[in-house]
């Protein structure tokens, strides 16, 4: 449980540092703008973790289906949650949001992150399906 955790946190690195980076050097426009959907699909990948360390003890179920829909919905809502920041940000603090490139500029551009982020979490639900049961 405690490796577990590690790598949930050296992954949100993996995501801080990608967000920093892209900021940084301008990379969410012009040739490198699929970073953006790479780190949500990364994004989506952590929060299924989240959900599977969290949800280890409660939810036992043999049916890869339900598994790995259940932790892309977690990703998915995590993703979401993520979008409506953007937006209050984007809406209330321009800026910032300007600053930490913290904008989504269309509805196709947020439903592409929430799919992304989605897709991670099925992703890593698949996968991890075979070590929680």
């Amino acid at each position: 449980m405690k490796n577990s955790w590690k790598i949930v946190i050296l992954a949100t690195f993996l995501v801080l540092i990608g967000q920093i980076l892209g900021v940084r050097f301008d990379l969410y426009t012009g040739d490198v703008v699929w970073l953006d959907l790479v780190l949500h699909v990364i994004s989506g990948a952590v929060l299924a973790m989240v959900w599977i360390i969290i949800s280890r003890s409660r939810v036992q179920t043999t049916s890869l289906l339900a598994f790995t829909f259940l932790a892309g919905s977690f990703a998915l809502f995590g993703s979401f949650a993520w979008e409506v920041f953007e937006l209050a940000v984007n809406q209330n603090m321009p800026e910032l949001a300007a600053e930490y490139s913290l904008r989504s500029s269309t509805v196709t551009d947020a439903i592409t992150d929430m799919l992304g982020g989605f897709v991670g979490g099925l992703i890593w639900g698949f996968l991890s399906f075979k070590n929680n049961n």
